[in-house]
């Protein structure tokens, strides 16, 4: 039997079609590696929807310094991916508008400011979007407008959760409101500072403040929520000229320090909270320095340089026995978000009572306490 030979074209044949044999077997390797590096998503809903989370994978910077290479149709730069958006610097033109159904999307401050504060944000659909505020960044969103072209506008509008995160800072001064939420709104580790602001929050949802600072300085009421409020840890500091804050649902003050000061009165915590609070209400409307004294030490000294005629005082140190109430004077040391957290010395004006004490001590024994009608002594 003669050997079978092969032809040099019959040679070159097997050669191709070893190497296609190769190129598929590295492209399904590389394929199947590149499936595992993302997550799994989960089953949400009973429609068996599934939330895409890429945020911690997928990163798309926005230098609003260089010249950006970007499809924006009117200005409007379209955001429809699961992906971090990095936003660095200076925006004086473009607006955002998030369309991503069951994905989460997340856009990151990186010392980012703008003027843009008409509907800045708007999230049509998404499973959630985080604003992060990058470590040590500082960032800011200034109005130059009227006040009366912004009154009915918001700087971000929602359709979906928001969540605040991160460990920068933020700071906001406009005359429209700043976030509007159809959902929940979520606050951790950031430091965002409101000022000049109409309603600073307004969520249809629940509001939820686990950590960080949040500062609101409003002129109509500041936070309102159609769900539940709840202090977890953290600061909060809002005042208003009329409500600081309106709950349709529960206001649950677990852990954390938080003020609120107001013309009018407002939501008192539920009694399943965690932590006590003080409640004054003033006879007369005052901007007075409020200073609050155990036998010790200081534990209150706010000035807020804003009139007021009720004010919520709570955090986890509201235990000694009795407290003495000073208004007026002078504070000497050191201030941030209207509260001195450094006090070098003070002197007071005069002390306050009200027809509910016999030795005008004000004391913490409920966990609720509320004092009406306080007055000077």
């Amino acid at each position: 039997m003669k050997p079978i030979r092969v032809s040099t074209l019959g040679k070159i044949v097997w050669l191709l079609i070893i190497f296609l044999f190769i190129i598929i077997i590295v492209f399904s390797i590389s394929f199947f590696k590149k499936g595992k590096d993302l997550p799994n998503v989960e089953p949400v809903s009973n429609n068996e929807e599934k939330v895409v989370d890429y945020t911690d994978i997928k990163v798309t910077e926005l230098n609003f310094d260089s010249n950006l290479n970007i499809n924006d149709k009117n200005n409007i730069i379209l955001l429809d991916e699961s992906e971090t958006y990095k936003l660095i610097g200076t925006n004086t033109k473009y607006k955002f508008l998030i369309n991503a159904p069951n994905k989460v999307v997340k856009l990151q401050f990186s010392n980012f400011n703008t003027t843009i504060v008409d509907n800045l944000i708007e999230v049509k659909a998404a499973s959630k979007v985080i604003l992060d505020l990058e470590l040590d960044s500082s960032n800011e969103i200034k109005s130059l407008e009227d006040t009366e072209q912004l009154s009915n506008t918001s700087i971000i509008t929602s359709n979906s959760d928001i969540e605040v995160t991160g460990e920068g800072s933020l700071v906001v001064d406009a005359s429209n409101d700043f976030i509007t939420t159809k959902k929940n709104f979520d606050f951790n580790n950031a430091i965002v500072e409101i000022n000049n602001i109409e309603t600073a929050l307004h969520a249809k949802g629940n509001i939820t403040i686990n950590s960080g600072i949040f500062y609101a300085n409003a002129n109509n009421d500041a936070f309102v929520c159609d769900g539940n409020f709840s202090l977890n840890d953290g600061k909060a500091i809002i005042k208003s000229t009329k409500k600081p804050i309106e709950i349709v649902g529960m206001f649950l003050i677990n852990n954390g320090e938080i003020l609120l000061a107001g013309l009018n009165e407002f939501h008192k915590p539920n009694a399943n909270s965690l932590q006590k609070s003080l409640i004054f209400n003033f006879d007369q409307p005052t901007k007075n320095i409020l200073v609050l004294h155990d036998t010790k030490e200081v534990v209150l000294a706010y000035e807020g340089n804003k009139e007021y005629q009720h004010i919520l005082y709570s955090k986890p140190e509201l235990d000694a026995a009795g407290y003495v109430l000073y208004a007026g004077g002078s504070v000497g040391g050191k201030k941030k978000h209207d509260l001195y957290y450094e006090i070098e010395d003070y002197l007071e004006d005069y002390q306050l009572t009200c027809p509910t004490l016999t030795n005008s001590i004000f004391e913490a024994t409920e966990l609720i306490n509320i004092y009406d009608g306080v007055v000077k002594k």
